[in-house]
């Protein structure tokens, strides 16, 4: 749906692995960066976990991001058979949407996203995992590849304050989840 917010999984065939390690992942970003802008697919919040990719997306067309997953899907499964000398199918079918309503669910979706390399123990702080947008939000670096929702301003009036509030949710939301 053009101009709202989805989340998008895709997953490994059977649960396999879809990145064997940083270059693969490095590989991703790449070929998703360039496609959605080309797109018009705004990419506020992502992880990409080791058998799982997990997008937090608004699509400015209808089909954009339809589009999108396609390219991403064919591109990054070629070079991922190349590189590792292997053959078939990569991914657990098509990716799966789940449409979400922004202003209710932008920020529990954002930190539901960025806590998942710490819930599957990857990573002890989320912001360590280089391959998701938590460091961005809580001001440890900028990631080009991710677009501020309108809405997320509403966490504070300068970036400083946007960054910790969004650091001070994310650590609030790891404990619940840890208890």
């Amino acid at each position: 749906v053009a101009g709202e917010l989805h989340h998008v999984l895709m997953r490994g065939h059977n649960g396999h692995a879809v990145f064997a390690d940083d270059e693969d992942r490095a590989a991703f970003v790449d070929l998703l960066r360039e496609p959605a802008a080309r797109q018009g697919v705004l990419i506020h919040a992502y992880a990409l976990l080791t058998t799982e990719v997990h997008l937090l997306v608004t699509p400015r067309e209808a089909d954009a991001l339809a589009r999108l997953m396609q390219s991403i899907g064919r591109r990054y499964v070629a070079l991922f058979s190349r590189r590792h000398a292997r053959r078939g199918t990569l991914w657990d079918g098509r990716f799966r949407t789940s449409l979400l309503d922004a202003k209710t669910f932008l920020l529990q979706a954002i930190l539901h996203i960025e806590a998942l390399p710490v819930r599957t123990g990857l990573v002890t702080a989320a912001h360590d995992w280089r391959w998701s947008s938590a460091a961005h939000y809580s001001g440890h670096r900028r990631d080009p590849l991710v677009t501020d929702h309108a809405l997320y301003w509403r966490l504070g009036n300068t970036p400083f304050e946007r960054e910790r509030a969004h650091a001070l949710a994310l650590d609030k939301s790891q404990q619940e989840a840890d208890d």
